[in-house]
């Protein structure tokens, strides 16, 4: 499908709602979050397209992309592609500017679906490196030593830690599905696998009261996040990798065609929650929504073509790119993954 150059259909819905973090009341701001251009299109991935690998692994089998971060001391996107039956997958990543992909990690087999990642420079509190939602669930963590529910690995590939989710000490490990991280309170927010539930935190490389390699996640805050907006639920769109700027939670959701596959409609949710120190409820019973403003993006009309945002972050500049896969369902040999910068 070719991508016409004039701005894409938008519907922009918006919603007010009321936080329940005290008295405080969070305003929804208005307006598009993207306008959208074909010329944003800064760089695609064909099947068959050739990666430059230094131990010369076979990264064909590695047809889809996932999670996405950037480091914003460089702009250097980081990106991890899987196969189909998520039992292989690879860490890529491209330099602002360059079209060239280099392999950082190529076909290991524990970062599970690598649903989304984030990245983190040096502090003190928690290593620096490319933190990724693997989205295993409880009973293949606990079946496994080398999987768990998030995974550091250093930027040169190497294996940094894992680390379980837990919500208390001694309960079973969660799957999760996103993660975005905040330098200025150092800390990440991650979502339990494909639900509502977020949890604000840091990592640790101790456990206090279980015999485990792993490390665990210390919860320092929680919330929800509303799904229905303008009386329109997007509950059963699927959860995408997410992103957190400048007190905003960007949530990208993708729909359902009725035959069960990828439509070409993106959701891109955008929540005004705050800053992360203003979270300190850890509990699932006292949960927050967040106010929202919704845009709704079709791209093009074909109905049986996948346009599938998977995941989002920003370069230093503030500029916002999204990763995708996409392809026509009538087309096999068309699947490309793509990246997009946005205004």
């Amino acid at each position: 499908m070719k991508l016409k150059k004039k701005n894409m259909l938008k519907t922009t819905l918006t919603a007010l709602m009321i936080s329940a973090i005290g008295t405080t009341t969070i305003t929804a701001a208005i307006g598009t979050i993207y306008s959208y251009k074909t010329t944003d299109r800064i760089l695609s991935i064909k099947n068959g397209d050739s990666i430059q690998n230094d131990n010369n692994n076979d990264v064909s089998l590695l047809t889809l992309t996932q999670g996405m971060c950037v480091n914003p001391k460089n702009n250097t996107t980081f990106f991890i592609r899987v196969n189909t039956d998520n039992t292989a997958a690879g860490i890529f990543k491209f330099k602002e500017g360059s079209k060239k992909i280099t392999a950082v990690k190529a076909n290991c087999s524990y970062l599970g679906h690598g649903n989304d990642m984030a990245f983190k420079s040096d502090n003190a509190k928690t290593e620096s490196g490319l933190y990724i939602a693997t989205k295993y669930d409880s009973a293949d963590i606990k079946a496994d030593s080398k999987k768990s529910s998030v995974v550091c690995i250093k930027t040169d590939g190497s294996l940094g830690h894992r680390y379980d989710v837990r919500l208390t000490p001694n309960s079973d490990p969660i799957p999760i599905g996103g993660i975005t991280y905040d330098p200025d309170s150092n800390l990440f927010i991650i979502r339990k696998n494909e639900s509502r539930q977020y949890y604000i935190g840091y990592f640790s490389n101790t456990r206090e009261s279980l015999e485990n390699t792993h490390g665990s996640f210390v919860i320092t805050g929680s919330f929800q996040i509303n799904l229905t907006v303008d009386g329109t639920d997007y509950s059963n769109y699927v959860s995408q990798g997410i992103c957190y700027r400048n007190n905003t939670l960007y949530v990208p959701r993708v729909k359902k065609n009725s035959n069960d596959k990828m439509s070409n409609t993106s959701a891109m949710l955008r929540y005004k929650i705050g800053k992360l120190s203003n979270f300190t409820n850890k509990t699932n019973s006292k949960t927050v929504s967040a106010e929202q403003t919704v845009a709704l993006h079709r791209f093009g009309t074909n109905q049986n073509y996948k346009f599938e945002i998977e995941s989002f972050d920003f370069y230093s500049d503030g500029r916002k790119i999204f990763a995708t896969n996409e392809w026509d369902y009538d087309k096999t040999s068309s699947k490309t993954s793509c990246f997009y910068f946005v205004n």
